[in-house]
């Protein structure tokens, strides 16, 4: 993984990393003035439904809110 950030930063040390992790980089929406959206954005199509911005502790919270999201569709 870390050769492979080298192709893209190749000013990168592995002497800078310390031990391979599992946490990731996730784009947050921001409005026009520059502040954070906090609020999950939903997103309804004639045939399809997008949530962009689900912001989830991981997995904690992602069965719960599909739950939630497949009560709301089913309805």
């Amino acid at each position: 993984m870390a050769r492979r950030a080298q192709e893209f930063i190749p000013e990168l040390k592995l002497d800078y990393l310390v031990r391979p992790g599992i946490a990731g980089v996730r784009a947050q929406i921001i409005d026009r003035n520059g502040t954070f959206i906090k609020e999950a954005i939903e997103i309804k199509g004639p045939l399809s439904y997008h949530i962009t911005n689900y912001n989830s502790p991981g997995a904690t919270g992602s069965p719960a809110y599909a739950a939630w999201l497949v009560e709301k569709l089913g309805s």
